[in-house]
């Protein structure tokens, strides 16, 4: 004996799908890019501080300007912290201020985009209602070819019509 397969929609949460890069992945390219930056932004400094001196390794060099690796920054600011030299002082402690002020602008910047994606990922957890316009109404099929709502069927809303509000009808077709 075959059995009839009523097949319902999914509607929980399981069924949902995001599209595009979740906001965790998102706030990770901030960060690193940020951070990136940061790094690139203290290398440039301790150069520029010390005169684009060629001991400090190398550089290219676009339209004048010289280019150091954003990695270089991070020993840069090892040896300019671990070997103490009045002269030196100044630009140490400015680099180390560049640095710091450059990783609180990262977090707050992946923290920022962390949460509007955390928000923008709950403004649809309760579905999307609002009131139905005309053109959503006519595509529905709930209007006659005149435009009136029918005469016959379930009761599904009301329409304004003029001065008066007439019952949407839905007639099970």
């Amino acid at each position: 004996m075959a059995r009839n397969v009523v097949k319902t929609r999914d509607y929980s949460f399981r069924g949902l799908k995001r599209e595009g890069i979740s906001y965790k992945v998102k706030a990770m390219i901030i960060l690193a890019v940020c951070l990136v930056l940061t790094l690139q932004a203290t290398a440039q400094y301790v150069a520029y501080a010390f005169g684009h001196n060629p001991a400090l390794g190398w550089r290219f060099t676009v339209k004048g300007y010289s280019i150091y690796p954003f990695y270089r920054a991070l020993y840069w600011l090892y040896v300019l912290m671990s070997t103490y030299e009045e002269s030196r002082s100044n630009v140490a402690a400015m680099s180390a201020f560049v640095f710091s002020f450059g990783l609180i602008l990262s977090a707050f910047a992946a923290r920022r985009c962390y949460l509007k994606g955390k928000s923008e990922s709950l403004e649809s957890l309760h579905g999307s209602a609002h009131w139905a316009t005309l053109k959503e109404i006519q595509n529905a099929g709930l209007l006659d070819g005149d435009g009136e709502p029918f005469d016959e069927g379930v009761v599904v809303g009301g329409i304004k019509v003029g001065r008066d509000v007439k019952m949407m009808r839905h007639g099970g077709r």
